[in-house]
């Protein structure tokens, strides 16, 4: 249903995402003001994707404060920070006092569905919101990744007893810190170096 949405969005059709509820109609889609970019570009070049993604979301998921986000987003020391720096940052993407927690208890996936039924161009905030949406997957799957080793660790101890299959494994894993991996994705892309072999597209 998404797909054919946004298809035929692509082709000029207004999508209206009304349901009947009893007797009310009730809009699918909270009405998101329009972006209202600036030129400004210095603070929004200046920050990795990281930290705008970061600022992106607590703005408009949790009406966090300019000033609270050059704090604990962009560690701005309390005494220096003044809230211009992540002011700029959502005003060169058009995102002002209007936008703040207009998600608020909507989930990022929501968020994104709703935007991208959108006419005006909310690429910007749909390309933060969708990175932010693979981080938490990702973070996720190496959740269970150190609980699968941990489990297989334990059951090498006859007295320790899981339901299901025993894992064989051998010698030590070591695994990257999400950080490191994330800042050399940022800075060297998804292939290889040596062979070009590209983790993405395979």
């Amino acid at each position: 249903m998404n797909e054919t949405n946004k298809f035929l969005g692509r082709l000029g059709f207004t999508i209206t995402g009304n349901k009947e509820i009893g007797s009310e109609i009730q809009n699918d889609f909270l009405n998101v003001p329009d972006l209202e970019p600036s030129k400004r570009s210095r603070e929004y070049n200046k920050y990795s994707n990281e930290d705008k993604d970061s600022i992106v979301y607590e703005y408009l998921f949790n009406a966090m404060s300019h000033r609270s986000l050059d704090e604990n987003i962009l560690g701005i020391a309390s005494d220096k920070r003044t809230g211009h720096e992540s002011m700029n940052i959502l005003h060169y993407i058009g995102l002002k006092d209007k936008h703040k927690g207009v998600f608020k208890d909507y989930s990022i996936s929501e968020a994104i569905h709703n935007l991208e039924q959108r006419d005006s161009d909310f690429g910007l905030v749909i390309h933060s919101l969708y990175r932010l949406n693979n981080q938490l997957d990702n973070s996720q799957g190496l959740k269970e990744i150190i609980k699968d080793d941990l489990d297989s660790e334990k059951a090498e101890d006859d007295s320790y007893y899981k339901d299901g299959a025993v894992k064989q494994f051998y010698g030590k894993r070591y695994e990257r810190r999400p950080e490191n991996r994330k800042k050399a994705i940022e800075i060297h892309g998804l292939s290889c170096i040596v062979c070009g072999f590209n983790y993405e597209k395979v």
